[in-house]
């Protein structure tokens, strides 16, 4: 059973994460995280389920420091913290 939840903003996207998506989001602006809820809207338009969403944000950090401009995750996480 697939089940598909409506995030329209970064509050809701914190509220609904677990786990190392967390840590992630910790790392982000409220701007940046709406960036993100863009690029996936373009990239899945059929959308993503919660997990993959969740997952996407826990496991794919490298590329989501390279859409903010960073060389990876490790230089984003070493400048901001």
């Amino acid at each position: 059973m697939t089940i598909k939840k409506e995030v329209c903003n970064a509050w809701e996207v914190r509220q609904n994460a677990w786990s190392g998506a967390c840590n992630t989001l910790d790392l982000l602006t409220d701007d940046e995280i709406e960036m993100i809820i863009s690029f996936v809207e373009e990239c899945y338009p059929e959308g993503m389920t919660e997990t993959e969403f969740n997952d996407f944000l826990w496991f794919d950090t490298d590329y989501i420091a390279e859409m903010l401009g960073y060389a990876d995750f490790e230089t984003m996480y070493t400048e901001r913290s």
